[in-house]
């Protein structure tokens, strides 16, 4: 509830006004003020209050002065409410103000309703909580908008590290995995492997080392004697060998054999026929002889073979092939490293073999009827043959193993589809980029606000749904409501079709009127004058009841009305006479179920139609007057401001008699409207409305035995008397100088008695 209005300073008329005398508010405060004096000044700072917006106050400031911003203070609920430097301090209670503002802003404007009517007029309909629910679903949509910026401006950094055709919500949704690297590396050879599809189908696989091994019979060719020989051929040979050769080879006695002819020594021609021991040679280097001298030079050429220079060759041109191969094999397959020292572990153990296998075949070659023993030097070759072939075979072993991976390779290659190769690779490649740490936190606040919108959303249908429940039932009591008041003014036209719309993201209202059974839609301020519309088929009466129709059904429906402070101006400026004492009535029943109902009007007696019959002790009677330039608000005595003109002068008599208070030439003026209100009461009909007293007391002397007028011819002396000396200080025949003829007290208050006694003999 408004207590007082404390102080105005600045603000429009009220050039400096602090609150004085007794001009508290009541429950129903009526304040008189002629146009001019300030009550929409007065509006403006309660809807300021009402709005906390200081553009309303700001733009009252008092012009012309110079002196300071405006500045107001209001007592309300037991405290000071104040605007200072543009700022309300202090709790505001709360209002509804029904004025030209309201209407404009939210009923029509001139002639029009626009979109900005309807858009106000949503509000006004929904009330408190309606605006309340609106309100929620407008700051979700704010929200929401905000959060769609948000996710546009993540997208947009998101976007650079998209790659491959894949989508930004699929990206941001991509799982962290683990292998990462190694599927990309995978994919990455599926693709190359792909591309080059021909080329590794027709890339040979690795080759194996060929594994070295003495030929067989080796060992049991250099232990290998001559058995078929005799016991005497075989020890003649030896010992002549022995004793007469001078340690001669057996292959120089071989091959001496082939020169004996005729049965003659070579040498000197002597016979041999009586030689035994050319038999005993002759047999001992026989066939069987020849055919071991044949196995050794077989048995060389053969070590030559396996252990010699060429197989050496072939053995490095296969590693180094394989070396080749493996590079190439690599970007396919994954192959075990190995690794094997063409010098160390093959070439020299095969040439130190292949010496040590020679030297025991050249001392066999030498005394092939004799066993040659395995000396340690072939017994470590044959060792380091061993390392050779193990070495080899496990180098075998891999190359096996990989042409098994290889060829699987090849088949798998050449059944790749190299498209879907490529896809696969672009999406791990995304998924790999995902998994960075900036591109991680960029995802995770892009998913966070995703998931904030959604949640927004999620909340935003509840709540129109709420508010479309709320607005439905709203509407339907809101246009009963309108209607029914329109009903109780009196109005010809009703209200049908009253809708909300969500046009433009912004909640609005529709309606249209019915005149005589007709559909009349709006219209705006482009419809064109040839179309029934607002504009044209509304008296200027109509609209203003329309809106006081509005602004009371929004109090009719409010739940919180009894909390609420109604402040109206000027309620019934336009409106038909017929509808004063309805507006009355309306204003009235507010005073009883609102907190406080505060009207301000130009119009005393509308203001007296209000304070009639109410309780003095909940209703305040104030005005706002001009005192020098300043206007302020002071007591206003409503009874005595609006007694009609005859008892008005009277009680200004009265009171000079009684207190002898009141302007002599102001009291003198007085006598003259008194005794002219009295005898046209008295004389009716025959004082006529364009007669004056003269007129009158002419035709009261004049008058007939027996007429009417007549009955007034005693008291016509005392008439007389009084006007004569009243006439020359009015107005309408004060001879020149009158004025500033000084009135005799004494005279004056024996005059006014006699007209006070006169008017009620």
């Amino acid at each position: 509830m408004i207590e007082k209005i404390v102080a105005l300073k600045n603000v429009g008329k009220f050039l400096d006004y602090k609150a004085s005398g007794d001009t508290s508010f009541r429950r129903l405060t009526l304040i008189f003020a002629p146009n001019g004096r300030g009550k929409t000044t007065l509006c403006d700072v309660f809807r300021s209050l009402q709005t906390v917006r200081p553009d309303y106050v700001n733009g009252r400031q008092t012009l012309g002065t110079g002196v300071g911003n405006p500045e107001a203070t209001l007592r309300a609920g037991g405290a000071n409410v104040a605007f200072k430097d543009g700022t309300w301090t202090g709790l505001s209670p709360e209002l509804a103000i029904f004025d030209s503002t309201f209407i404009h802003e939210n009923v029509y404007a001139g002639d029009f309703v626009d979109r900005d009517h309807k858009r106000a007029l949503h509000n006004v309909i929904v009330g408190t909580e309606g605006v309340a629910l609106a309100k929620t679903v407008f700051d979700l949509d704010t929200s929401i908008k905000q959060q769609t910026k948000q996710i546009g401006d993540l997208e947009a950094k998101v976007r650079p590290w998209l790659s491959g055709g894949v989508e930004l919500k699929t990206f941001v949704g991509f799982p962290t995995i683990e292998d990462i690297d190694a599927q990309v590396t995978t994919a990455e050879a599926e693709v190359a492997a792909g591309s080059r599809a021909s080329e590794v189908v027709a890339t040979a696989k690795l080759s194996k080392l060929t594994c070295p091994a003495l030929p067989e019979g080796f060992e049991a060719l250099l232990a290998r004697e001559l058995g078929e020989l005799s016991q005497d051929a075989d020890e003649k040979v030896r010992e002549h060998v022995r004793s007469h050769t001078k340690t001669a080879t057996e292959r120089w006695i071989s091959e001496g054999l082939d020169f004996v002819k005729g049965g003659e020594c070579p040498f000197c021609q002597a016979s041999l026929e009586k030689q035994d021991l050319i038999g005993a040679y002759r047999a001992y280097f026989g066939e069987s002889y020849r055919a071991l001298k044949t196995d050794i030079t077989t048995m060389g050429s053969s070590v030559d073979t396996r252990f010699g220079e060429d197989l050496l060759l072939s053995m490095q041109r296969v590693l180094a092939e394989n070396t080749a191969l493996q590079e190439f094999w690599k970007q396919f397959v994954i192959l075990e490293a190995i690794s094997i020292d063409f010098e160390k572990d093959l070439r020299k153990p095969m040439l130190t073999i292949r010496a040590a296998a020679q030297r025991h075949l050249a001392t066999k070659q030498q005394a092939p009827l004799e066993a040659v023993k395995t000396g340690d030097d072939l017994r470590t070759a044959i060792d380091g043959l061993a390392a050779v072939q193990a070495a080899i075979g496990t180098y075998n072993a891999y190359v096996d193993a990989a042409n098994t991976s290889i060829e699987k390779r090849k088949v798998e290659i050449n059944a790749t589809d190299l498209a879907s190769a490529k896809t696969k690779l672009a999406l791990l490649q995304a998924k790999k980029v995902r998994a960075t740490p900036e591109v991680v936190q960029l995802c995770t606040d892009y998913a966070t606000a995703a998931s904030a919108k959604k949640a927004l959303e999620g909340d935003k249908k509840v709540a129109k749904e709420n508010l479309d429940e709320y607005t439905t039932n709203i509407f339907v009591k809101y246009q009963s409501q309108i209607n029914s008041l329109l009903e109780t003014f009196g109005a010809e036209f009703r209200l049908i079709n009253t809708t909300r719309s969500y046009v433009g993201g912004t909640a609005s209202s529709d309606y249209q009127l019915v005149i005589n059974g007709v559909p009349v839609s709006l219209g705006g301020p482009d419809a064109p004058l040839a179309t029934t519309s607002f504009r044209n088929t509304l008296s200027s009466g109509d609209r203003s009841t329309l809106a006081l129709a509005f602004f009371l059904a929004q109090l009719d429906l409010d739940p919180n009305l009894s909390k609420k402070v109604v402040v109206l101006d000027d309620p019934f400026t336009s409106q038909d006479r017929s509808r004063r004492s309805c507006t009355q009535q309306l204003i009235r029943r507010k005073s009883v179920t609102a907190a406080q109902v505060i009207v301000l009007s130009h119009d005393p007696e509308f203001l007296k139609l209000l304070w009639e019959g109410c309780d003095t002790a909940t209703v305040k009677t104030l005005q706002l007057a001009r005192a020098g330039q300043n206007t302020v608000l002071r007591e206003w005595d409503i009874e005595a401001e609006t007694l009609p003109a005859y008892f008005h002068d009277q009680a200004k008599l009265k009171e000079f008699v009684e207190s002898g208070q009141g302007d002599k030439k102001g009291v003198v003026r007085c006598i003259r409207p008194v005794l002219e209100g009295y005898m046209r009461l008295r004389a009716f009909p025959d004082f006529k409305k364009s007669e004056w007293l003269g007129d009158l007391i002419r035709n009261v002397r004049e008058a007939a035995s027996g007429a009417p007028l007549a009955a007034f011819q005693s008291a016509l002396p005392e008439l007389e008397d009084i006007n004569d000396f009243s006439k020359k200080h009015h107005h309408q025949d004060n001879p020149i100088g009158a004025d500033s003829e000084p009135l005799d007290d004494g005279e004056l208050l024996n005059y006014v008695k006699r007209t006070l006694a006169f008017v009620t003999s």
